[in-house]
């Protein structure tokens, strides 16, 4: 007896199932995305920040990598540090995993520098 390809499952001699004609697809490549652009379709890679304040500027540090940048407020100097990442990271792979660093206070004496 011969399947006609009414009945479900992959019986052998069943006919396949049509996606289309395929004459649209693959006819129009869309243009590959810049480096940047392709970083914010994929996902979020979180860094760490520190800020510091050194007048008249703030100056934003990553930790993980090498990077810092400047504003004249706590924001700026975050969006100019994101900015400045986000170029670094066009010509730098993007690591695999990020470990997030500890961040810890270290206390010395006040009287250290006395001591000397």
């Amino acid at each position: 007896m011969r399947n006609n390809g009414s009945s479900s499952g992959g019986v052998q001699g069943s006919p396949q199932r049509s996606v289309g004609n395929g004459s649209q697809l693959g006819s129009r490549t869309p243009p590959a995305p810049s480096p940047r652009e392709a970083v914010r379709r994929l996902s979020v890679m979180r860094f760490t920040a520190a800020i510091t304040n050194e007048l008249p500027w703030y100056i934003a540090r990553c930790l993980e990598v090498e990077v810092t940048s400047q504003g004249e407020t706590v924001e700026e100097a975050l969006g100019n540090l994101r900015e400045a990442l986000e170029f670094y990271f066009e010509d730098e792979p993007l690591p695999d995993h990020i470990d997030t660093p500890i961040i810890a206070p270290v206390d010395i004496p006040a009287c250290a520098q006395a001591s000397r």
